[in-house]
């Protein structure tokens, strides 16, 4: 499930890209570390740090202009509150935030939330800036706790999509539901049923609702959130490819194939235009169409689109990524339907070996490899 990036800042930020890079690079290592003597319930949630950590290895800029837009609202926050916390403080947590530290930030909005809970707005906004820290961390768990509170504090239409959001992405689907509720509730009162927050707020709640199962549900809301998105910003941006995707998604899980396959190519096209053929979006695009193929039989048509995919994930993210490790697989999983057993065996242990080292022997990713080349071998005999 997408999420709205933080809006850009004309603030100027002197952390730089090489700051930035060797940052991400003493993270990784730091997991990494972690990860070895880590319990397995720490494991998880490491090989989620780690994989996240690498996509933004992969796209330094990307990633590091997201950080800078964070670290202008952050210092946008801190100059708000200056009263309360004082010129050398404020002054120290600045040159930290510009330095790519958010410690001494994060430890001055949560001396406000401890002073200031009774002033409901402002520790909302406390909470919220706590969230967005922990957010650039990789601390998802702590994130949709701030982003909870901030939400339960003063529920506007900002706190409650990321509450929202990071409940959705730490598996808390009966919370996000709840939240995706009283976001769309919200939206509808402060930007009417035409704008394009609520068809973002749509979205989010949809994305819940299926993932419970609940597809009668959420198929109205992907479609309603599909035209909005049509009539506000067009057919020809990334954003409605995305919708498309959602809705052919929701298509594809439920079996109706005929209306998955044109959402997806159009996916595909708009993504072609928009952010290029080079991109692990797109290669996401591809990957999602080779799964209709194959489900549908068309197995030479899905082995084109896989090994495109793979080729352009290799290039993008690198071989190391657990992304990678997903195309190895569902290029494995075609190459064992159709009875390619010893091109699919290789893939597979690459696949695993990746797994275990990002994820973990028993991320839920991992076991799925793991039984799918046990399914392999239980087929094949050598």
């Amino acid at each position: 499930m997408p999420s709205e990036p933080p809006s850009p800042s004309e603030t100027p930020i002197t952390f730089t890209l090489q700051q930035y890079e060797d940052q991400i690079a003493k993270k990784i290592a730091e997991a990494e570390s972690k990860f070895k003597t880590a319990h397995d319930e720490e494991k998880t949630q490491l090989g989620q740090q780690i994989e996240e950590l690498r996509k933004r290895a992969a796209n330094p800029e990307q990633a590091l202009q997201e950080a800078r837009a964070t670290i202008a609202k952050l210092e946008d926050a801190l100059t708000r509150e200056g009263n309360s916390i004082g010129g050398d403080r404020m002054e120290a947590a600045r040159q930290a935030l510009e330095a790519g530290d958010f410690s001494i930030a994060d430890t001055l909005f949560a001396e406000i939330e401890d002073q200031e809970m009774l002033a409901v707005e402002r520790a909302a906004r406390a909470a919220f800036s706590r969230g967005e820290i922990a957010a650039q961390d990789i601390r998802w768990a702590d994130a949709a706790e701030h982003y909870a509170r901030a939400a339960r504090l003063h529920p506007n239409y900002e706190h409650l999509f990321y509450a929202s959001e990071f409940a959705w992405r730490t598996g808390d689907y009966d919370k996000a539901i709840t939240l995706g509720k009283d976001l769309l509730k919200i939206t509808k009162t402060e930007y009417g049923e035409t704008h394009e927050k609520y068809a973002v707020a749509l979205n989010e709640y949809a994305s819940s609702l299926q993932d419970t199962g609940k597809y009668e549900q959420s198929e109205p809301l992907h479609k309603q959130a599909l035209e909005i998105v049509k009539q506000t910003i067009g057919e020809a941006h990334p954003n409605y490819a995305i919708h498309l995707n959602n809705l052919a998604g929701l298509y594809f899980v439920t079996g109706k194939y005929k209306l998955a396959e044109p959402l997806y190519l159009q996916a595909l096209e708009i993504g072609k235009q928009t952010i290029g053929e080079a991109h692990p979006d797109y290669a996401t695009n591809l990957n999602n169409l080779a799964g209709l193929y194959e489900d549908t039989e068309q197995y030479d048509l899905a082995e084109s689109l896989y090994l495109q995919a793979l080729e352009i994930s290799k290039q993008t993210l690198g071989e190391a990524h657990p992304d990678y490790a997903t195309r190895l697989n569902n290029l494995a999983v075609l190459y064992r339907v159709i009875g390619k057993y010893e091109q699919a065996e290789p893939l597979y242990l690459q696949a695993i070996q990746i797994l275990e080292t990002t994820l973990g022997p028993d991320h839920p990713n991992t076991l799925t490899v793991k039984s799918n080349y046990e399914s392999l071998l239980k087929t094949w005999e050598k």
